[in-house]
């Protein structure tokens, strides 16, 4: 999926240049809302991107009116009245549900039709491939239904969708403050891939200044500010008890920026700190945490973040394609 990630940011770095010379301004974080957007479609339905997205534009409907309700104060049982607001929430949802079960049945349609021997490389083909290779009876029960599948694709563009374009944009925003350094990852793109070819998967264990700047990016501005856990049995905390059915804060932006996990420079762009990988880089790594950790981290944090190791072996965090170009 590197070479579709590359394409799509071309587009974008392209349009940006005619709007520079121009002497247009550009909203950053909406053009990175919009390519976040145009990956995920293309990287989950394929050559069905545009219905894909045009349901994405639907969830971020969907999402705007969560805000809107978390805003205010919730009277129980108020989403069954027939208000306006409560008749267009389902609207959205009927919608979207019925617009990837097409989507679905299309793609399952052409598979039957090419007497299973086609192999889509997104994730819709994927899921059901993994889906169609049951070998007995026992197994049927881990096949996902359309609901299910339908799931799954909402689940990855409203995950991946705006946490990207926040990173994104917030790392641009340090570059732009911090100019060396945007001299400095520059140099590297150019070192590691030359002035006129898109960055390669094979490429990108050479960045690792850039890695270090989006360590330090995620650091500074996680975009997943809160975890929640829930205690599925009495457990004790240090000497603190926790009953089962608690639910526990975690609070992800307070640990990034504590001076006594970070030192004293705790809330300072400094990518240096990361030099030598995310386990050296704070008195407790475990208080480094942009997608979770355990078995609980974010599941699609390989798409969004490409780890490698360095000649010393350490592990460094480079970007995806879509971030370097």
């Amino acid at each position: 999926m590197a070479s579709i990630m590359g394409e799509l940011t071309v587009k974008v770095i392209e349009k940006w240049g005619s709007d520079v010379k121009a002497r247009r301004a550009i909203d950053v974080n909406g053009e990175f809302r919009e390519l976040s957007a145009d990956i995920i479609a293309h990287t989950a339905f394929g050559s069905s991107f545009e219905e894909g997205k045009a349901i994405f534009e639907l969830q971020q409907k969907q999402q705007e009116l969560l805000s809107k309700i978390l805003s205010r104060f919730n009277v129980p049982g108020s989403k069954y009245l027939p208000t306006s607001e409560n008749e267009y929430r389902k609207k959205l949802k009927k919608t979207i549900n019925e617009g990837l079960s097409q989507i679905v049945k299309k793609r399952i349609g052409l598979t039957e039709v090419a007497n299973g021997d086609r192999n889509d490389n997104d994730l819709l083909g994927l899921m059901l491939a993994a889906n169609s290779e049951v070998l007995d009876e026992r197994e049927k029960i881990l096949r996902m239904g359309l609901d299910e599948l339908i799931e799954e694709c909402k689940t990855f563009f409203f995950a991946g969708h705006e946490t990207t374009a926040t990173l994104l944009t917030f790392m641009f925003l340090l570059l732009g403050t911090h100019l060396e350094w945007q001299e400095r990852l520059r140099d590297e793109v150019y070192e590691a891939c030359g002035k006129a070819q898109l960055p390669t998967v094979d490429s990108l264990n050479y960045l690792k200044l850039v890695g270090m700047v989006m360590n330090e990016t995620l650091r500074l501005y996680p975009p997943a500010v809160m975890l929640r856990r829930e205690a599925t049995t009495d457990i004790k905390l240090g000497d603190t008890l926790i009953p089962a059915g608690t639910v526990v804060g975690l609070p992800i932006l307070a640990w990034h920026q504590d001076e006594q996990y970070w030192g004293v420079d705790a809330k300072d762009f400094h990518p240096e700190r990361f030099e030598e990988g995310i386990a050296k880089a704070c008195k407790v790594p475990g208080a480094y945490l942009p997608f979770s950790l355990g078995p609980r981290n974010c599941i699609g944090q390989q798409f969004a973040y490409y780890r490698s190791q360095d000649g010393r072996g350490h592990h460094t965090s480079t970007l995806s394609i879509q971030i370097v170009s």
